[in-house]
């Protein structure tokens, strides 16, 4: 029987302790990564916003991202760019606090642009409204609340025509883009 010196099982003992923390670290790491802890809770607008695999109809694509917490009195705020050939979509989703305020929030938006623009009511949340803007650019926004979500969606075909009204296409695109918003904010927040 070989008999390892007290000092040499001591160094031995501490470096495979030392290894096992190390690999405990990286694993929790590793774990921390993959789980994303901080997207469930940290920004309800981030998972509450449509991207291309939530919308029913293929050909959209996503063509940016962004993330601004605390963006006009909204406690999380998020912005997605959606194309599908000629129209583009820029989404814009707000968290609140309350339903309170989304519901403020939705008041003031009406106030500033419906009063100046043709709107139509659209089945999408409380109180769905789509809005052609008078800008001869074929462009429209729509814009819906549920609970303490808010919406805001505008779309841009580009075409530059005077009567968006009359372009089916672009009706039947935001009314499909507003019912896969309207489905995930219903999702998100378990209603």
């Amino acid at each position: 029987m070989t008999l390892i010196p007290k000092g040499e099982f001591e160094l031995e003992r501490r470096s495979a302790a030392i290894a096992i923390a190390a690999t405990i670290v990286v694993l929790a790491l590793v774990l921390l990564i993959i789980a994303e802890p901080w997207k469930e809770g940290a920004t309800l607008a981030e998972s509450a916003i449509i991207r291309p695999d939530d919308i029913s109809e293929p050909g959209w694509s996503l063509h940016g991202e962004y993330d601004m917490p605390y963006y006009d009195g909204a406690s999380s705020f998020r912005e997605v760019r959606l194309y599908k050939d000629t129209l583009r979509a820029y989404v814009f989703v707000y968290a609140f606090d309350s339903a309170e305020l989304a519901q403020e929030h939705y008041r003031f938006q009406m106030n500033n642009l419906a009063p100046d623009a043709q709107t139509e009511s659209i089945d999408a949340g409380d109180d769905g409204v789509l809005i052609w803007r008078a800008n001869g650019n074929g462009s429209c926004s729509l814009f819906f609340y549920n609970d303490n979500l808010f919406v805001w969606m505008d779309l841009i075909t580009g075409q530059y025509g005077d009567e968006p009204w009359d372009d089916v296409a672009v009706v039947d695109e935001a009314l499909l883009l507003a019912n896969a918003q309207d489905l995930k904010f219903s999702t998100v927040l378990g209603s």
